[in-house]
């Protein structure tokens, strides 16, 4: 198309009283196709300059001075700084999330007559959770799988076995939530994920609408393809101007203070002492000890040197043969996240 011309194909038209020759076109095509990303280009800079700028004004997230902390912020949780501090949404979170549940008294664990019945049962006291479509709805789900008759955890295990495919939705949407709770804590650049998703769609605007049009003009073909491809870069390249330093200074001040605070309990640990403090701090502490993912045997010790029969409970085994429930909700995930992968692969 592009060897037959634009007068070829539509005569001479009009573009505000100019004719539209072929050369316009090829000019009108390098313009959009280099000048747009430019323009994105210039404004992406312009924004990053000002949000330097920003942070020479506003004090930027200070980063911690490396002191061991006793206790961090109220508005940290366990379960959530768990995630950025270890990586991923791992076997552990997922136990601390029970955990929530059975201590808000939405949810009971109790051990079965034997390990053979699948060691613990679980009992939904809050209803709603079997319902809703949140953070603790979702963990509820993993233990209790749909359609299922035996609410042991050995049931949920056999049932994941059995079925793969009912693995899928709980653990996706689980580890999902799981990534918008540390999102929405802070802990994590949820505005820069938006603006890196806009940049690609653009990207992929700017390959095919391109690709496209290359049929109009009468470029060499290498000439009009560098086009394309250079206005791609510079797309490229827009996308690392955006700034994203308060968000990492936040994320690092974040676990800075979160090993801090590991630091310090194990040290309380090797000194043979015990927590100090009113029983819910006592507590977080020792939950923040497992999110951090210290040995449960010795988080077991603390709890049981600073009266705290809650995790000291469930850290030990009930009876000989049975898992502590710490690390009966840990196989329990182990293997509803394997058959998920399975059912996902088949």
């Amino acid at each position: 198309m592009g060897l037959l011309g634009v007068e070829t194909l539509f005569g001479q038209g009009l573009l505000a009283g100019a004719p539209v020759t072929q050369e316009f076109v090829n000019i009108a095509f390098v313009a959009v196709f280099l000048g747009i990303p430019l323009v994105v280009l210039l404004v992406a800079r312009a924004c990053a300059a000002r949000h330097d700028r920003m942070g020479e004004r506003v004090p930027k997230a200070a980063i911690f001075s490396g002191d061991v902390l006793d206790e961090l912020p109220g508005d940290m949780r366990p379960e959530v700084l768990g995630i950025p501090f270890c990586g991923q949404v791992g076997r552990r979170i997922f136990a601390l999330s029970v955990l929530c549940l059975l201590r808000d008294g939405r949810l009971a664990m109790t051990p079965t007559e034997s390990p053979e019945e699948g060691a613990y049962r679980f009992d939904v006291l809050d209803q709603s959770l079997l319902s809703g479509k949140d953070f603790a709805s979702a963990t509820a789900r993993v233990c209790l799988p749909a359609r299922a008759r035996d609410n042991t955890v050995g049931g949920a295990i056999a049932r994941y076995v059995k079925k793969p495919d009912d693995a899928y939705d709980p653990v996706r949407n689980f580890m999902k939530l799981a990534n918008d709770q540390v999102a929405r804590s802070g802990h994590l650049p949820e505005k820069g994920r938006e603006l890196g998703a806009a940049t690609v769609v653009l990207m992929l605007a700017q390959i095919i609408v391109g690709s496209c049009l290359i049929a109009f003009t009468t470029l060499p073909g290498l000439s009009a393809i560098a086009v394309v491809i250079g206005g791609f870069a510079v797309l490229v390249f827009a996308q690392g101007l955006r700034g994203t330093g308060a968000d990492a200074d936040k994320l690092c001040d974040a676990l800075a203070r979160a090993d801090a605070h590991r630091r310090w309990i194990v040290e309380r640990y090797r000194a043979g002492e015990a927590l100090s403090g009113p029983t819910a701090r006592v507590d977080r502490t020792l939950r923040f000890a497992l999110a951090f993912g210290l040995n449960d045997e010795v988080v077991a010790e603390l709890a049981l040197r600073s009266g705290d029969d809650g995790i000291a409970w469930f850290l030990a085994s009930p009876a000989e043969g049975f898992p502590s429930p710490l690390r009966a909700l840990e196989e329990l995930f182990d293997v509803a996240v394997h058959e998920e992968s399975r059912a996902n692969d088949s």
